[in-house]
């Protein structure tokens, strides 16, 4: 028995990990090896590193990179050959138990996806142009105006390539709603996701989610272990 995925979209800094963080503890195959944690997502970034060099190579294969996301026209040039690629990795993964994966890059490359994701569920990870732009500025010392450029750029594509899917297919996910009220947000992926959970269990991993200070504190002892 093969179940299809559920594909965690959003551009980056927009709780994408947080999100997967959460779909793994509710029983979500995402990947047996994943991207290290960093001072940026110190609680880890659940990020299936075989979906994420998949893209990555697409991304190449066009010039094209996670902070220069490829247009449509640009996506028409890429070879042949990966949409084998990816077939075989979901193919791969596919192995009869609840599974998923995230990458904000797969947010830009949805259209090479799409056709193979028949039956897959998304869910959308959204959050403020101006938390998500200053977030990056930080994080990869860009200038807002590129930041703020970057993101219209991916929400754009990812919109775009959502038309079509069926809305019962799609949960979205706000990420200030997240953090301010986890018990009902994790009780609506877990909904989604049809993964039944007790109260106690919905209570435990919604602690989870932490408050923008304690997430600080955590990112400034990573920064400590790696200096040391």
């Amino acid at each position: 028995m093969k179940l299809s995925p559920i594909v965690v979209l959003g551009m980056h800094r927009s709780g994408t990990s947080a999100v997967s963080m959460i779909c793994s503890d509710l029983g979500v195959d995402m990947g047996s090896e994943l991207l290290e944690r960093h001072e940026s997502n110190p609680l880890g970034h659940f990020e299936d590193l075989s979906f994420l060099r998949l893209n990555e190579n697409i991304l190449s294969s066009i010039n094209r990179a996670w902070d220069a996301p490829p247009s449509k026209q640009d996506l028409e040039k890429v070879p042949e050959s990966y949409t084998e690629k990816i077939k075989a990795l979901i193919e791969k993964h596919s192995t009869g138990k609840l599974w998923g994966w995230k990458d904000p890059r797969t947010s830009v490359l949805l259209p090479l996806y799409k056709p193979l994701l028949k039956e897959a569920r998304f869910i959308v990870c959204e959050r403020d142009v101006d938390d998500v732009a200053r977030s990056l500025v930080r994080r990869d010392h860009m200038t807002y105006k590129e930041a703020e450029s970057l993101y219209n750029s991916y929400i754009h594509e990812l919109e775009s390539a959502l038309e079509g899917i069926d809305d019962s297919r799609i949960l979205r996910v706000n990420y200030s709603n997240l953090v301010d009220s986890p018990l009902k947000e994790v009780g609506e992926i877990a909904k989604f996701i049809e993964q039944k959970r007790d109260k106690d269990d919905i209570r435990q991993i919604s602690e989870k989610i932490l408050k923008k200070s304690t997430v600080n504190k955590l990112a400034s002892k990573i920064v400590r272990y790696n200096k040391e």
